[in-house]
Formats: structure tokens, C-alpha cells, sequence
């Protein structure tokens, strides 16, 4: 009996050490869960901003993909005081240049009736400056509600002037679907280097002259936004958020100096006056410009230098046409030989054209008038510069007639091929040969038409 019992009591121990590992494990994770829940409470005015407020659209749909994606959404952070100016300015220049939307973005609880796409973000000081918590919940609004309905997201303030179509051109040529965070790079003044804990001198995004995401990066931080808001170490808004972006992601601000130039930022004057002495026009952005007049200013500069840029392709196209009509009409035909057609490589075959009939062994319909297939107006070409060669040599040429039948033939890398039969009083056969070349390979950047869901004029969004 007393070597039993030993035997018994190890194992109730051993049962009860089993049962406490358990529920330690059980215990720890639920402790672990809760934690990360005030965590992600623990600021109540961005959690509601993102519950309460509506999207454009009425219909309600949060994080839905889209096939058709628009490129950009920029967001305009304002106040109310600014609303009948600034953003008002706004509206009616820039923002009709953008290939996506535009939405203001104001804080305070009173409801917003004029004609601007306001969001009114409650419980979020209105005047607060700098706009931490204004711009963060801005932030985690747009990814809950818009997150996966555009490919580029711009964080922007309301002095600021947006060149539309250069920033969508330059967008096209970066890949969207990576983590993108770039801007005009900064460190601070020369008192806060070395205060703002940046990490490993990481620079930031300012936020002044703008702050572009791709959409993976946008919904990629917005769920930390409230915990970092937690741990500031600095006042700045653009500080803090690039603080945050390089400790969970260890992404930077672009650190190409080219960003400094596209991204443009103004020390010495405020109001917008020294605009008028710029005449680069590679900027994507000017900031500060106070003074609403010269939003408009800039609007009307910006509008004169595209007219000009389309009236120099205009004239260069013209000159295009003039000359491309010179080649086709008088530079065909090269030289007459009556055994043109055994010289000629046969292993692309020929169609033939006989009274306005075309006849094909390489086309579904054997026989089809030419007015359908495109080719009479290539065979007039032909026709009439052949008969200007005649012309021009006509001592060679003497009595010499067009027949009504022609061979043509389109030879890759090469171009249209016609073979026009002639006949002198004498019925002899005298074939021409001529050849319409192909112009070499060219690319060239078009605006993407504006999307037809566009956000209308006068829609706005309020929390309720």
C-alpha cells in the first residue's frame, strides 16, 4: 500500500498541472484579445467618424472590390471658415482636372448645406491645428469607405494647387498594387532635428504640398492610425503619419530630390504671389497659396499653357498630313517592268480587283464589291499617282491607257502592294508596281476619359 500511493498522487498532480496549462493558455489569450480592443477604442472620435458617416453613393458598400477602379481621390483637409473660398476655388479650377474625386473634409457637429462633396466629421475640432486628428480620421473614413474604389488616395491641405492632368499622367507609370507612400521628403527645421523620433532618420511625407498612398498602403495603415495617435512625440500631423507608416511598414517618404521639385513648397512668401514668377510647367503641386485670387490665377496659366501645347500638335500634325499626302500621291510608283510579277516574291498571295469586284483566296467571301472591303480609296491613291508618273515621263510614256484590273496585297514589315496593269495602242501589257510603306512603331500618352460616375456637384455627406 505505501508504494501505491505515491503512484496515485503523481498522477493527480499531473492531471491538475495539465488542466492549469489550459487554462493559462485560455485565459492569456483572452487578456491578449481584450488588450488589442482598447486598443483599437481607445480614441472614440475616429471609431464613430467611420461609423456614422455616409459614402457619395447612397447605397451603403464598405471594402466591396470594384472592377473599374477610378485612379485618384484627393482629399481636401478645410475648415467651415474656408469652405465659401478655398475650397469653393477649388472646386471650380483644379478639381476638374482630376481623373477620379475630390472631397472636402471639415470637422465640427453642425450639418454642412452647400454645394461642395463635404464630409463633416463629427466630434473632430474644426479648428484644431495641426489637424492631427482631423487628418487621421480623415485617414480611416476614406480606406472604410472608399478603400477599394480608386488607385491612388492624396491627402492635400485647402491652399494648395493641384495640377490634375500631369499628376494622373504620372501616376499611370507607378504600379499602384505596391506600398506607395511619396511626397516632397522632409526632416524637419533646423531646432527639431533629432526631436521628431523619426526612426532611423526616416524622412517624411510633408504634408503641405501633398501626401500620395497607393490603395494597398491606405488600407494597410488606417487600422493603426488610433495607436499611433497614442504615442505621439511631436505636434506635426505629417510627422506623426510618416512615424507611423515606417514603424509597422519601414517605408519612407521618397528620398529622390526629383520629389522636391514635382511636389514644389514656398519658405518665404504665403499668399501665392510668387507662382507669378514660375514658368516651369513639370510641378505637380504649389503650395502655399493663400490668397484665393491666385488659385484662379494659376487655373487661368495652367488652362492658356494647354491651349498652346494643342495648337503646336495641331500645326505639327497638319504639317504631318501635308507631307504624308506628298509621299502617297507623288513618290508611289518606282519603275515599270514587264516581268514585275515573276520577280515579285509569291509566297503571299494576291487579290485581285476587276471593275469595282474584288476577288480574294486569303478573305472568307471569295467575291465582294470593294466599297465593302476599304480598298477603293487605296486604289484611287494609286490610279491618280500613277497617271501624275505617266505625266511627269510622258516622252517614255506615250498613249498609254489604265486598264480596269489591279493586284494588291498587304506584306508584313513591308506595306499595301498594287500592281496596276496598263496597255498601250498597241495592247502590249505594261505592269506598275508601287508600294505604300508603313510608318515605323510610335507610343504616345493619352488622357484616360473621365469616368462617368464622377462624383455630381452639389452632393454632400454629413454624420448623423
Amino acid at each position: 500500500m505505501g508504494r501505491r500511493l505515491p503512484k496515485k498522487i503523481s498522477k493527480d498532480y499531473l492531471c491538475v498541472a495539465i488542466l492549469g496549462l489550459i487554462s493559462g493558455f485560455l485565459v492569456t489569450n483572452a487578456l491578449i484579445f481584450l488588450k488589442s480592443r482598447n486598443h483599437s477604442l481607445c480614441l472614440p472620435s475616429l471609431s464613430s467618424t467611420t461609423e456614422k458617416q455616409k459614402p457619395l453613393t447612397e447605397k451603403r458598400v464598405l471594402n466591396t472590390p470594384d472592377p473599374d477602379l477610378k485612379l485618384l481621390l484627393i482629399c481636401v483637409i478645410t475648415t467651415r471658415q474656408h469652405l465659401d473660398t478655398r475650397a469653393l476655388a477649388i472646386h471650380k479650377t483644379w478639381a476638374n482636372s482630376i481623373i477620379g474625386d475630390v472631397i472636402f473634409f471639415a470637422g465640427g457637429a453642425n450639418n454642412y448645406t452647400g454645394p461642395l462633396p463635404v464630409v463633416v466629421l463629427n466630434d473632430v475640432s474644426d479648428d484644431e491645428y495641426p489637424p492631427r486628428h482631423k487628418s487621421f480620421a480623415m485617414l480611416q473614413h476614406v480606406s472604410h469607405n472608399y478603400g477599394n474604389r480608386y488607385h491612388w488616395f492624396m491627402r492635400v491641405d485647402d491652399d494648395i494647387f493641384v495640377y490634375g492632368n500631369r499628376l494622373s499622367l504620372f501616376l499611370m507609370t507607378i504600379n499602384s498594387k505596391k506600398m506607395v507612400y511619396m511626397g516632397q521628403p522632409g526632416d524637419g527645421s533646423q531646432k527639431e532635428l533629432g526631436h521628431l523620433g523619426l526612426y532611423r532618420n526616416a524622412p517624411y511625407c510633408m504634408g503641405g504640398t501633398g501626401v500620395v498612398f497607393s490603395r494597398i498602403m491606405l488600407n494597410s495603415i488606417a487600422s493603426r492610425l488610433p495607436r499611433c495617435l497614442n504615442s505621439t512625440v511631436s505636434n506635426h500631423e505629417d510627422t506623426e503619419l510618416g512615424r507611423c507608416i515606417y514603424k509597422y511598414y519601414q517605408t519612407p517618404c521618397t528620398r529622390a530630390t526629383q520629389f522636391r521639385y514635382l511636389f514644389q513648397q514656398s519658405y518665404d512668401d504665403t499668399s501665392g504671389k510668387w507662382t507669378d514668377s514660375i514658368t516651369s510647367s513639370e510641378h505637380l503641386t504649389r503650395h502655399p497659396i493663400k490668397n484665393v485670387s491666385y488659385i484662379y490665377k494659376n487655373d487661368v496659366t495652367e488652362k492658356r499653357n494647354i491651349l498652346r501645347h494643342l495648337e503646336n500638335k495641331v500645326q505639327t500634325l497638319s504639317r504631318d498630313i501635308l507631307q504624308m499626302s506628298t509621299l502617297i500621291n507623288k513618290r508611289v510608283f518606282k519603275n515599270k517592268d514587264d516581268n514585275l510579277l515573276k520577280r515579285l516574291n509569291q509566297d503571299i498571295p494576291w487579290s485581285v480587283n476587276i471593275n469595282q469586284t474584288y476577288y480574294s483566296l486569303v478573305d472568307k467571301n471569295l467575291k465582294e464589291p470593294s466599297v465593302l472591303r476599304g480598298r477603293p480609296l487605296t486604289i484611287m491613291k494609286s490610279r491618280k499617282a500613277l497617271t501624275q508618273y505617266v505625266q511627269e515621263n510622258k516622252n517614255h510614256y506615250r498613249r498609254l491607257r489604265l486598264a480596269s484590273t489591279g493586284y494588291f496585297r498587304v506584306v508584313p514589315g513591308q506595306g499595301l502592294q498594287h500592281i496596276i496593269i496598263t496597255k498601250d495602242y498597241g495592247d502590249v501589257i505594261k505592269p506598275f508596281f508601287s508600294l505604300q510603306t508603313f510608318e515605323g512603331v510610335g507610343f504616345s500618352e493619352s488622357n484616360i476619359i473621365r469616368n462617368a460616375h464622377k462624383t455630381p456637384t452639389g452632393q454632400h455627406i454629413k454624420m448623423t
